[in-house]
């Protein structure tokens, strides 16, 4: 079922967007785009939501988004980046960061199923979550992807200008590990990595 986006700007952006009904788009004269977790496709109005994009210096275009998990909604939305011209989108559990100024510039972020995303304009970041993994995007756009940090029910708990500080399930249940992990490039600093990819 197609879906409205919630959006969030809690950093300045370069670009309007705008999240409208798939079947919105059917007599649309900018460029259109279709992409799901593995990549690109040709689009048309069963994808789950779709975006028109309105770069302050560019062409309008729009993009079409499928998600996976239909039920799991609670992070679903449009999050502004640090980049003035970046924001990620995130559509039941899958998230994409996408450039407004790159009609068709949009990469998953092989995340799935995102269960969070933590703005954290003080310090430039924008952190991805889901049960067991960290991404963090800056400025200059992805910056890491973690490896798998805990079992199951990764929590960030503060963020710092130089650490990421958190828990979950440890190897064994019952048992929380606590980490903390790089802001620059995802490195465990305390705590342990459930395992590495």
């Amino acid at each position: 079922m197609a879906e409205l986006l919630p959006l969030d700007f809690a950093f300045r952006a370069k670009y309007k967007v705008e999240s409208v009904m798939p079947e919105d788009l059917e007599f649309a004269n900018f460029p259109i785009f279709a992409f799901n977790e593995t990549g690109a496709y040709e689009y048309d109005a069963k994808v789950s939501t779709s975006l028109i994009i309105r770069p302050d210096n560019g062409e309008t275009w729009a993009v079409g988004l499928d998600g996976d998990f239909a039920t799991f909604e609670q992070a679903n939305g449009v999050f502004a980046c640090p980049n003035p011209n970046c924001f990620l989108a995130v559509i039941d559990a899958v998230a994409y960061y996408i450039d407004s100024t790159a009609p068709g510039a949009v990469t998953s972020l092989n995340l799935c199923p995102v269960t969070k995303v933590e703005r954290c304009p003080k310090f430039d970041l924008v952190l991805v979550t889901s049960f067991t993994h960290l991404t963090c995007i800056g400025r200059e756009g992805i910056i890491w992807n973690s490896g798998q940090i805990v079992r199951d029910g990764l929590v960030v708990e503060r963020v710092s200008d130089t650490e990421i500080f958190g828990h979950g399930d440890a190897f064994e249940l019952g048992i929380e590990n606590y980490f903390s992990v790089s802001a620059l490039d995802g490195s465990v600093i305390r705590g342990n990595m459930f395992c590495k990819e």
